[in-house]
């Protein structure tokens, strides 16, 4: 294969790449759902079951709080994904890397689902005073620091 074959080629793969999203208003009119969307919604839903378990194991009031935070960071995260891709997605090797990127994430994020709110958490909230005080020492100190 010669040196004008490859440059063609790696030309059109990074016009594929870095194309802009497509327009809002240029959705096609009948779109099917693919493999990979339907493996994103299921890593998520995998997501959602381990926060339920551990729940589960945790039916207090501060269990219910730490699901209430965890069921909502992955709702957050399935809703940017899922939207982004119906409104600007194209059915190309880009729209494919961003999602399996996506659900690598989410793999990342569902490795510390079970430590929510475990020892390493409480051993901060304890340190800090929790984390809405620490924040606020913390912003009282450098207003503290600042000269006049």
């Amino acid at each position: 294969m010669g040196d004008e074959t490859r440059r063609r080629r790696w030309a059109r793969l990074r016009r594929s790449l870095w194309q802009p999203p497509r327009p809002h208003g240029e959705q096609p009119r009948e779109r099917v759902v693919g493999p990979l969307e339907l493996f994103y919604d299921l890593a998520v839903v995998v997501l959602v079951a381990q926060a339920a378990h551990r729940l589960a194991g945790h039916l207090t009031w501060p269990g219910l709080g730490e699901f209430t935070v965890v069921f909502t960071l992955v709702w957050i995260a399935w809703a940017n994904g899922s939207l982004h891709h119906e409104l600007h997605g194209h059915d190309d090797a880009r729209a494919r890397s961003t999602f399996l990127l996506q659900i690598l994430l989410l793999v990342a994020l569902g490795a510390f689902i079970p430590q929510a709110g475990g020892a390493r958490g409480d051993g901060v909230r304890r340190r800090r005073g929790g984390a809405v005080r620490g924040a606020g020492r913390a912003v009282a100190a450098g207003r503290a620091r600042r000269p006049p």
